[in-house]
């Protein structure tokens, strides 16, 4: 954290361009956000720039940078995500700027097999190493992203709260920087409305004291400065009888939000990190509906952050429909296959869900609906899966990818636990 802080300060007093990686769920959109609001509270004339996760994908990727130039910026800063390593070596050689990287997700290494020029997890590396003993030492390298950027990690082993989200390292990096060189601290108070609700929405544990103190500090209205998040709340009142609390905020509000990346157009899910961070633009916004006492509606004025919300509230329902769409069809090669009748519910939906964004929300209601584990897949190759997969709390199983890898199915992809309820999966690759 130390050399992160002067890493910044020194780039801030050179005056050079600083780009951000926007992870595609709530927790990095309020990361970049809050990274923002810091950086121009300590420089308010920085120059800003951002690269976008537009299908859920995680990590920065080369593909993502391929719009900017070799040295148009002096530093990159991943809050809330991090690379592979095989992207962190393209990157590094083809840009000179150092990377910075906030995260909470556990670091794993990846191997490449130097014959073919393969990247691949350890799982995969050491079955061919038992295949081929004598040649794995001349055949394969094993590395990891932390090699070739700065790392800041809560859950590297030293930090005592491993339930800090990618918006909370972000914040500690404030605290930190703060401290050092002695910045008001008021910039805390800005952007702890925007750590509380990135807790709550990427489900981390609240039986961490200092979790939960970030998400129950952030509910209280003395916190409340964001304006698209007061938007959001205002629109779905109705929804949050008690106001803000842990459960109207992550089962009413982060829904909306996930729900733009998930779903929503490139520009729907830039426009709405626009309006997180606080920047202003006037909307011409015209009612369809008409009613009768407004048979001709009027075009008025609006912030970006009321059409914004407005836009994810669209979003989700749009989200909602497909997603019904979604259940009904695996539902039908449930029936015609008769896979209810295992205890592990594995549905081949290679030809039915088109759009991979949602096939994690589809497997949590089958998994809920049929009171089993339950695994959604799509063939990426004859012997190859990816897709979501879920597990049901309430059965038999508390492990489902080391269940499955101990029948020997090799599953990549990592699990974790959301809320109290539920196992989930996210990006795994199975291979039969």
């Amino acid at each position: 954290m130390d050399k992160a802080v002067e890493l910044v300060h020194d780039k801030l007093k050179e005056d050079c361009k600083i780009l951000i990686y926007v992870d595609g769920d709530c927790d990095g959109a309020m990361a970049s956000s809050a990274l923002t609001q810091i950086l121009k509270y300590i420089k308010p004339d920085v120059k800003l720039d951002y690269t976008y996760a537009f299908q859920k994908d995680h990590g920065l990727t080369m593909s993502k940078l391929a719009n900017f130039t070799k040295d148009e910026f002096g530093l990159i800063i991943i809050p809330d995500a991090s690379m592979e390593a095989k992207d962190a070596i393209e990157i590094t050689r083809n840009f000179s700027a150092p990377i910075l990287v906030l995260d909470h997700h556990l670091v794993s290494s990846e191997t490449q097999d130097t014959w073919t020029g393969e990247w691949m997890d350890r799982e995969k590396a050491i079955s061919i190493y038992k295949e081929n003993p004598s040649e794995y030492k001349t055949r394969f390298h094993t590395d990891c992203y932390v090699n070739y950027c700065l790392p800041v990690n809560s859950t590297d082993g030293q930090y005592p709260c491993t339930a800090i989200c990618g918006t909370g390292v972000v914040m500690k990096f404030a605290e930190a920087y703060c401290e050092k060189y002695n910045v008001n601290t008021e910039i805390l108070d800005n952007i702890m409305e925007l750590v509380s609700l990135a807790e709550i929405a990427d489900g981390m544990d609240s039986m961490k004291l200092e979790a939960r103190w970030y998400m129950l500090e952030g509910l209280k209205e003395f916190y409340w400065h964001n304006d698209f998040i007061k938007e959001l709340c205002d629109r779905l009142a109705d929804e949050m009888p008690y106001g803000r609390t842990i459960s109207s905020m992550g089962w009413t509000i982060a829904p909306k939000i996930n729900g733009v990346f998930r779903y929503g157009t490139e520009e729907e899910i830039v426009n709405m990190c626009r309006a997180i961070r606080g920047e202003q633009e006037t909307i011409i916004y015209k009612p369809r509906r008409k009613s009768k006492n407004d048979p001709v509606p009027e075009p008025k004025e609006h912030t970006l952050q009321w059409d914004m919300a407005r836009t994810c509230c669209n979003v989700k329902s749009r989200q909602d429909t497909a997603v019904r769409s979604f259940m009904e069809k695996v539902e039908e090669i449930i029936k015609k296959t008769e896979a209810n009748k295992r205890s592990i519910l594995f549905v081949d939906c290679s030809n039915v869900i088109d759009k991979k964004t949602v096939s994690g929300l589809v497997a949590a209601k089958i998994a809920t609906k049929y009171h089993r584990p339950t695994v959604l897949m799509r063939n990426f190759s004859d012997d190859e899966f990816g897709g979501s997969m879920r597990n049901y709390s309430q059965g038999n199983v508390s492990d489902l990818k080391t269940l499955l890898e101990k029948a020997g199915v090799i599953v990549h992809g990592q699990m974790w636990p959301v809320h109290t309820f539920s196992v989930s999966s996210t990006g795994y690759l199975i291979k039969c």
